[in-house]
């Protein structure tokens, strides 16, 4: 009894159920999957005044809010807006096309949370400097979360919804921070930089890089794309909305989720056995093959450098329209080395056979740490979630079903890392 009353001394608000000081649900990070697991919590009955969400930016959408990650020049999202963007019908709105762009993805987040009620509930421009289990002191399972700005917020439960596109992954190439001119990555697009007419380079040829290039090569004097690996990528077909299908989604109740369950499972009981068929996806494979002829005409060595040498599908396929097409344009040039950049200087950047490019500006489309948490998350006996996967890279990241990690009670993860 004496050692209830002892813990109790030492988290005394941990028995005072429904305290307006003691949240039951801290989100981290106000992106989708930040504001739908408050949508859900919500609908099974925990009242919203006992959600807190915590968010480093000054408006929703998380990767596409502005200021974002996905805030750079061509970005768009590469799955259908009838599929990607959740509960349509119940916010009521309709998307202008088929794929649309960062823009109307962050709005619509923030009309999401308008019309679901949540904006209350969301601090905004406020970072997370630790997290830290504390239960072992208290008489049920709490966590305190600790700002930048050094507020303290306690809860049972914490949900990481920060999603895995949140820290930027630069190159380990030597000189890094010598080149003379802006360099930037495309998480952290500096809009101050004016491109136009310049030499710029791209590192990187991943779905974010390709975005960039395709809008690049319209506004620059001169894109270099700096190419290790080359990438199957389809055309999007992209449209604005047809009036039959906004209708439907206007009015036919159950439209969407019906949408996008039909989608799931074409992907899981149509496509992926066709990919796995090595017969059929040599069929797919000559399909882009002859796409690629298709768009770069005229010259077998281009679309020998821009052919990948793996089966269709083996890495994530890019959906961007005139991917291929782009290198034709006598301001774009393909640096398809396998060996890729090895060396920022002072005027550009050195690649693998020894060939310098003198650029005006660098820009690094080299993705995402997906295995990093962008702040202390400490569990239970001291042990940090860094620790417990094996260093601040987080190298054997282990849960139960994506969601949980042992030795971290009420802990809950949104996205990842698994």
């Amino acid at each position: 009894m004496a050692q209830k009353s002892i813990a109790a001394e030492k988290c005394p608000i941990a028995s005072r159920r429904g305290d307006a000081d003691v949240m039951e649900v801290v989100i981290v990070g106000a992106g989708f999957s930040g504001l739908l697991c408050a949508t859900a919590l919500c609908d099974s009955g925990v009242r919203l005044d006992n959600i807190t969400l915590v968010e480093a930016g000054s408006s929703c959408g998380g990767v596409w809010r502005k200021g974002g990650v996905g805030d750079y020049p061509g970005a768009a999202c590469d799955v259908e807006a009838y599929q990607y963007l959740p509960l349509l019908q119940r916010v009521g709105f309709v998307p202008s096309r088929k794929y649309i762009a960062q823009a109307e993805i962050g709005a619509y987040a923030d009309l999401l949370a308008r019309k679901l009620g949540l904006l209350p509930r969301v601090r905004f421009n406020t970072k997370v400097s630790s997290a830290s289990f504390i239960g072992d002191a208290c008489e049920s399972a709490l966590w305190e979360v600790v700002t930048e700005a050094g507020e303290t917020i306690r809860s049972r439960h914490l949900v990481m919804a920060c999603g895995p596109l949140s820290t930027p992954k630069f190159p380990q190439i030597r000189g890094m921070g010598s080149f003379q001119g802006p360099t930037f990555h495309t998480a952290k697009w500096d809009h101050g930089v004016a491109l136009e007419g310049k030499r710029v380079g791209v590192v990187g040829t991943g779905a974010s890089a390709a975005q960039v290039i395709t809008t690049l090569a319209d506004v620059a004097g001169h894109t270099y794309v700096f190419q290790r690996t080359p990438v199957w990528a389809m055309p999007r077909n992209d449209q604005p909305t047809p009036t039959e299908l906004r209708d439907s989604i206007a009015g036919d109740v159950g439209f969407t989720e019906k949408l996008r369950r039909e989608e799931a499972e074409r992907i899981d009981g149509e496509l992926f056995p066709l990919l796995h068929d090595p017969v059929q996806n040599k069929k797919m494979t000559n399909a882009m093959l002859a796409l690629i002829e298709q768009e770069v005409p005229g010259n077998a060595e281009l679309r020998k450098q821009l052919t990948p040498d793996y089966p269709f599908w083996c890495k994530r396929v890019l959906y961007i329209d005139n991917y291929y097409a782009t290198f034709n344009k006598p301001n774009v040039s393909l640096v398809a080395d396998p060996g890729g950049v090895v060396e920022e200087t002072s005027t550009g950047v050195r690649v693998a056979s020894g060939t310098e490019y003198e650029l005006d500006a660098i820009v690094y489309a080299t993705g995402f740490d997906a295995c990093t948490v962008s702040f202390p998350v400490t569990g239970r006996g001291g042990r940090t979630l860094a620790e417990h996967w094996g260093g601040e890279k987080l190298d054997r990241p282990r849960t139960l079903f994506g969601i949980h990690v042992s030795g971290f009670p009420n802990l809950h993860f949104m996205i990842g890392p698994q």
